[in-house]
């Protein structure tokens, strides 16, 4: 939202659609890349099929809550701060996924 000469103007209607689309696609992603890792996990600590879900459902509010976080910190810090911020945690994740 830009507020130029006391006028309030919302973002392009581009920006928007294309941030909610690239959220989505992000969820599918790692939803996707946790079911592969399901069954071997489920078959390593002998977890129950309630235990999975709780993963599941755990990992899904996690990424619900950081959206949040992020959306708030676009406002007062700027998208491409939040961009490299985020590509930062994504490979710090990934590297720490590698190592263990």
């Amino acid at each position: 939202m830009t507020i130029a000469a006391g006028a309030v103007t919302a973002p392009p209607r581009g920006r928007i659609v294309t941030g909610a689309f690239l959220g989505v696609a992000a969820g599918m992603v790692a939803m996707a890349s946790l079911d592969a890792m399901l069954v071997p996990i489920q078959n390593d600590f002998v977890l129950s099929v309630d235990d999975v879900n709780f993963l599941v459902l755990s990992v899904s509010a996690g990424a619900l809550l950081i959206l949040f976080a992020a959306g708030g910190l676009v406002d007062r810090i700027g998208p491409w701060r939040i961009v490299v911020v985020g590509a930062g945690a994504a490979t710090l994740g990934a590297l720490l996924v590698t190592l263990a």
